[in-house]
């Protein structure tokens, strides 16, 4: 794991939310379905395995309002994937999004990028 890769002492995981698979969406149609997105990091979970002991991973319901996501990033941040850094994370880059007082990435490319700089995996291909 890479030397980036720890948490600092006395702070939490990053939380990492996905949807739970086959979830309905009457205004898609009748069906199940599942996010391409949380799939695509589900399939970097199962690529590096070591990322599943430095993050609190999260599935939550399709139906919004997500109220756990919205507890850590508001209202207007509930898209998923999304992967929330703790209060305080100092080494939060620039490129995070920021609300609540949390520095956050929404997205699997975004996610990917900010967890092969922390943990040194490899990187998404553009």
């Amino acid at each position: 794991m890479h030397p980036n890769a720890t948490i600092p002492p006395n702070m939490t995981k990053p939380i990492l939310f996905l949807l739970r698979p086959s979830f309905p969406d009457p205004r898609v149609g009748p069906g199940a379905y599942y996010c391409p997105h949380c799939a695509a990091i589900e399939g970097l979970l199962a690529y590096f395995p070591e990322l599943r002991e430095r993050l609190d991973i999260r599935h939550v319901d399709f139906a919004r309002p997500r109220r756990e996501i919205v507890a850590e990033v508001g209202e207007a941040n509930q898209a998923c994937p999304v992967l929330v850094l703790p209060l305080g994370w100092q080494a939060a880059p620039a490129t995070a999004r920021r609300a609540e007082g949390r520095a956050f990435f929404v997205g699997a490319e975004e996610i990917g990028r900010f967890l092969a700089d922390w943990c040194g995996i490899a990187l998404p291909h553009p």
